[in-house]
């Protein structure tokens, strides 16, 4: 489909999902975003925040500091990826929205984004009690039909009377916590789940044949395992790529796999050899179904699921949290550079807020809509 059509189409979901969120009950708008509110789990944050603020109040300090560093990095990051979809658009990767079944896998998105929003908006409502303000409801940010983000609804009066460090605290609570999420869930995949559950089995996997390569030609097959190249044992990614790196085009290899040995004639690639195979060399560090096995008493497809799932929450936790901290309101980071500049320079601080969101959003949208157009 032409990326014009898509844009639009994007667009028009956007306007019709804000038109049609603004006529249901708990939805209230605020541009270009709608704001779903609720208050269950209310009485919940109340409860956990009961059990030690200090704490609360220790463990939002340290966030503070990585948030405004994730802050930086989040925009900086964005803004060279603009540059890129302008500059070198065939390289340029842009963003992707968060749809369950249509951008991300359905289960493992949905599952991802439950840990993501309950996380963050309970980590908001905890640390706003910790401080003694209260919670006047929870919820989720909506960009049309599609939930970006999640918030809790503090006293307004109390919050803005509170001073500045409650204030951050609060309003990095929620990244910052997406950020524990994400780092627990790899820290169990990779030390607890895989070990646990399943057995390193090393093997170069050859996963694709190029149609019309010089292997397809040899009568090589995908789902073969490679053992040799060229008399060469191939036993990690450093050896593939150490008997790969000088090979030229023209040149009479042998390849030899479980399926048999192929003599391959390689072709010409940018001026390199070119076999014209994918190939997955498994190393402990590569998670694929291809480079374990599942234990005799572990079901393969349960294994798989939750290894997905723990994928998608860390990577989920992780993006979103970052994405929650650019300044751009009302997320988490336009909340934050909007705190700071009332302090540092009160005259100018909504002009500064203004603008660092005018760009936020400008690029959000340049990298959502820009590869698909250029």
């Amino acid at each position: 489909m032409n990326g014009y059509y898509i844009v639009a189409i994007l667009v028009a979901l956007i306007i019709s999902g804000n038109h049609y969120l603004k006529k249901r009950k708990g939805f209230k708008k605020a541009w270009p975003f709608m704001l779903f509110h609720t208050k269950h789990g209310v009485r919940l944050i109340n409860a956990v925040a009961r059990i030690s603020p200090r704490f609360w109040r220790w463990f939002s300090s340290f966030g503070i500091v990585i948030g405004f560093i994730a802050m930086v990095f989040i925009f900086i990051t964005l803004m060279k990826s603009t540059i890129a979809i302008f500059t070198t658009p065939e390289a340029a990767v842009g963003a992707i929205p968060v749809i369950p079944g249509v951008t991300i896998p359905f289960w493992f998105g949905v599952i991802g984004l439950v840990v993501v929003l309950v996380f963050h908006e309970f980590s908001h409502g905890i640390i706003a009690r910790a401080e003694n303000i209260k919670v006047k409801s929870v919820g989720l940010a909506f960009l049309g039909f599609i939930p970006i983000g999640a918030f809790v609804e503090p006293d307004d009066k109390k919050l803005k009377r509170s001073k500045l460090l409650p204030q951050l605290r609060m309003y990095v609570a929620g990244s910052f916590m997406n950020f524990i999420i994400a780092g627990l869930a790899l820290l169990l995949l990779t030390f607890a789940i895989i070990p646990g559950l399943a057995t390193f089995v090393p093997a170069t996997h050859i996963v694709e044949v190029d149609a019309g390569g010089p292997a397809e030609l040899a009568g090589l097959q995908k789902g073969a395992i490679l053992q040799s190249l060229d008399g060469q044992l191939i036993r990690s990614m450093d050896d593939f790529a150490r008997v790969t790196k000088d090979l030229k085009p023209g040149q009479s290899i042998s390849m030899n796999t479980d399926q048999g040995a192929f003599p391959i004639q390689l072709g010409d690639k940018s001026g390199r050899g070119y076999i014209g195979i994918q190939a997955i060399v498994c190393a402990e560090n590569i998670v694929n179904p291809l480079c374990f096995q599942a234990h005799p008493w572990v079901p393969a497809k349960a294994l798989w699921f939750v290894v997905g799932a723990f994928q998608w929450i860390f990577i989920l936790n992780l993006g979103i949290g970052l994405f929650n901290l650019l300044p751009l309101k009302p997320f988490d980071g336009g909340l934050m550079a909007e705190a700071v500049a009332k302090k540092v320079t009160p005259s100018m601080s909504k002009i500064i807020v203004r603008g660092l969101s005018a760009i936020s959003l400008i690029m959000v949208i340049i990298n959502l809509a820009g590869p698909y157009i250029f």
